[in-house]
């Protein structure tokens, strides 16, 4: 499996940390800028932002596929744990924390897929880097 990229939407108030929206998972930036701006647009809290997300996958669940290192991309916001490399799109899933530190969260993965082990359970667990992008990045070509 490549390093599958997936994205969502952002939001934080004045200057606090980011943290997710309910937007789920999208396919493309297009689609998650396009939310965060309908968010924006529908917000009257003045010192809301909303901005997309990109998760990238940083390791795969040796459970369900291949495991992999990937570098870790520049400037990322924080960490998370997800579902993504289960090949079930309906499974695919985003945890809602977001944490700052890369160890913190590979540490809870490698609990979590212990402890999924030892019970027969199939749940997927990848760590994922959470990139905000500027809502004024431009659109490549396959958007």
């Amino acid at each position: 499996m490549d390093n599958p990229a997936y994205f969502t939407v952002a939001w934080r108030a004045d200057d606090a940390d980011w943290d997710f929206t309910d937007a789920g998972l999208f396919g493309s930036f297009r689609a998650a800028r396009d939310e965060a701006a309908k968010r924006q647009a529908n917000t009257d809290v003045p010192d809301l932002m909303f901005a997309p997300a990109v998760i990238s996958m940083l390791d795969q669940d040796p459970v369900s596929g291949t495991p992999m290192s990937h570098l870790n991309p520049p400037n990322a916001t924080g960490y998370a744990m997800a579902s993504l490399s289960v090949p079930d799109s309906a499974r695919r899933s985003l945890d809602h924390t977001l944490h700052e530190d890369f160890e913190t969260v590979l540490g809870m993965a490698e609990g979590v897929r212990s402890h999924n082990r030892r019970r027969g359970n199939d749940t997927v667990v990848d760590v994922v880097a959470v990139t905000v992008i500027d809502q004024a990045a431009p659109l490549s070509a396959s958007g």
